[in-house]
């Protein structure tokens, strides 16, 4: 088998494509207090949440895409922003309300993929042939540290949603979260609400899974 085809080859590029995704991630530059406003929401102030939603789309947005489809991403960070608005008096002041509101997003991108999961709307089955043959091509020669200067991201993103595909939603989001995006095992469980020792089950199943599928190409 050509280094192009081995698995942990492929997953490092597949891993420093989604480095390179996030850390394009714009900063919040609000300087509202989040407990000042979110007081003044509970408060009867509810046009105050538009400073939320100002302060916390990019954030939300960039946690969605990284999740979801493309084309379903602004319904999802909607359906997030939703969410948050009707739980806020749950909010604890002591967590960091970037960090609650991205439990909820988190969450809510599971959701979406419980649903399309149940009617069978995922990527399933064998990869196609001609998205074999173009991937192969596409990494022929190509070093990880070329990969943002290479045109051939499509072929990657399609091996990757296919091979997440085959996993369990909670298996899919573990891996994503902390085998793809770099979050600590503690915080892929907080988000999900799993334990710590379910999560390194997760990720490491998943991952073996998911090497398994890219070296049976």
């Amino acid at each position: 088998m050509s280094s192009v085809t081995q698995p942990n080859y492929i997953w490092k590029i597949l891993q420093h494509m989604y480095s390179m995704s996030m850390a394009h991630e714009l900063e919040d530059n609000i300087s509202y207090k989040d407990q000042n406003v979110i007081n003044g929401i509970l408060n009867g102030n509810i046009d105050s949440f538009e400073i939320i939603i100002q302060k916390y789309q990019s954030y939300v947005f960039s946690v969605v895409n990284r999740q979801i489809p493309a084309q379903d991403v602004e319904e999802v960070a909607h359906e997030a922003f939703l969410r948050a608005y009707k739980s806020l008096n749950s909010f604890k002041q002591k967590t960091e309300f970037r960090y609650w509101l991205a439990t909820i997003t988190i969450r809510t991108c599971r959701d979406y993929w419980r649903k399309i999961y149940a009617h069978n709307k995922v990527i399933s089955g064998d990869l196609a042939e001609e998205t074999k043959e173009s991937l192969s091509e596409s990494l022929q020669g190509l070093a990880i540290e070329q990969f943002n200067r290479q045109k051939y991201t499509r072929e990657l993103k399609d091996l990757l949603d296919w091979s997440l595909g085959q996993l369990s939603v909670d298996d899919r989001l573990v891996v994503s979260l902390v085998n793809l995006e770099g979050y600590s095992i503690e915080d892929a469980a907080t988000h999900l609400g799993l334990s710590k020792a379910n999560v390194k089950v997760r990720a490491f199943r998943g991952r073996r899974k998911i090497q398994k599928l890219i070296s049976q190409l």
